[in-house]
């Protein structure tokens, strides 16, 4: 990297240093310890209701229909989890109701409800579901969960404050089920305590996808901290920048610093400042009014793909200056990330510091190409973690996996 772009990436804010990770953490310690005691905080720490029983891993006798409602997809499946490992059956995927324009609370629910039933049909021995739910909800003792906010440009409005677990199960056409709904977090983190679980005394559940979270253990029971809309980190102006182009403008501020459906358009904003800095030529960028990350990344990465909107945008003789800058985004994202699971792995290891699981689950953190992205969370977080053993361990499909361990744990009720 030459000087001129070291400078430039130092001056906007995307070459974070140890000083400023260090910040990062006590951010969100502070936060989190607001939370707890009732104070005002930007995160949650939502009770479950769950514990995580590490290594106690539940076998069905009949299959259960889990539902994923993740940041960009609805998948909904049968599992049985036996002693080795979790069974899919029926997998089907579809887009979350609301991607694409407004949707009625009930036309959101109804569309779950049938792809539920559609599984259903086909495995009449369900005895239950279990209900990934990747959004803020305040999780309630009977197993369901209100919604308090949309993130990830949802767009159901009605549904805010229902209690979705309720909601599908009455649109169910098949019949009631008894149901138990979970946030993907804790989820993720559930997958792991019952996966060689019993060796890490403290546990983590990340997501890093199209959005970010985070949950953990606080005095036995599991909490998801709803870490993404965190909005004491230092912001830089190309974040500030493109949260202003979003129908959603101040809300999920650390989310739109790291995650899937974000760092396209900040990448964006970067390197029209390049370009007004000098260091990139031309006039390409200026016409370009929107990025994804999967763009970006590809760029990055090397790809010449003619669709790819940045290689029309960039001319050859300014293509590894601009890959450079756009890498640096990824960068950043990882040693946030990595600042980020430094607060809550220090918060984990118990008295005699003992490991930590850190469960992942999450297409930015497992697929961004560009840049070594796990691998700068280890080396970051193994500076930031005061010396505290962890792993980070990774099980295919987390979210789907725990919420059959939550519907198996609780013992699920028709709400």
């Amino acid at each position: 990297m030459g000087t001129d772009i070291k400078s430039f990436l130092k001056q906007q804010g995307f070459a974070l240093e140890r000083g400023d990770l260090e910040a990062v953490a006590a951010v969100f310690a502070s936060e989190a310890n607001k939370a707890l005691q009732g104070e005002s905080s930007s995160l949650q720490m939502i009770d479950s209701h769950l514990s995580a029983g590490r290594g106690e891993g539940p076998a069905h006798a009949n299959p259960v229909i889990v539902v994923d409602a993740g940041g960009t997809n609805l998948r909904v499946a049968s599992v049985r989890l036996t002693e080795k490992g979790p069974v899919f059956a029926h997998v089907r995927k579809s887009e979350m109701p609301g991607t694409h324009g407004t949707v009625s609370a009930d036309a959101f629910h109804a569309a779950i409800a049938a792809e539920v039933d559609a599984v259903r049909a086909q495995e009449p021995q369900a005895s239950c579901i279990g209900y990934c739910f990747s959004y803020e909800c305040r999780s309630l003792p009977n197993g369901d969960a209100e919604l308090v906010a949309w993130s990830k440009q949802i767009d159901a409005p009605e549904v805010v404050g229902q209690r979705v677990g309720a909601e599908l199960v009455r649109r169910l056409k098949g019949g009631v089920l008894p149901i138990v709904v979970l946030n993907d977090t804790v989820a993720t983190l559930l997958a792991g305590a019952v996966t060689g679980g019993e060796r890490y005394p403290g546990q983590i559940g990340f997501i890093l996808g199209t959005g970010t979270n985070l949950a953990s253990i606080e005095n036995g029971t599991i909490r998801n901290a709803e870490t993404g809309e965190c909005d004491k980190v230092p912001r830089t102006a190309c974040d500030e920048a493109f949260d202003a182009t979003l129908p959603d403008t101040g809300a999920a501020l650390f989310e739109k610093m790291v995650s899937g459906a974000y760092l396209g358009g900040v990448g964006l904003q970067l390197l029209k400042r390049a370009t007004a800095a000098g260091l990139l030529s031309g006039e390409g960028l200026s016409a370009l009014p929107a990025l994804t990350t999967c763009e970006l990344d590809a760029f990055a990465a090397g790809d010449s793909d003619p669709a790819n909107p940045l290689s029309a945008a960039i001319r050859p003789e300014d293509a590894e200056t601009a890959r450079e800058i756009a890498r640096a985004v990824f960068r950043r994202a990882a040693h946030l990330t990595a600042a980020h699971l430094a607060a809550f792995v220090r918060r984990s290891a118990e008295a005699d510091r003992s490991p930590v699981r850190i469960t992942v689950d999450g297409s930015t953190y497992w697929k961004v190409r560009s840049v070594d992205f796990d691998g700068l969370v280890r080396k970051t977080l193994a500076e930031l973690a005061s010396g505290i053993p962890f792993d980070v361990f990774r099980i295919d499909d987390a979210p789907m996996v725990g919420a059959a361990v939550a519907a198996e744990r609780v013992g699920p009720r028709i709400v």
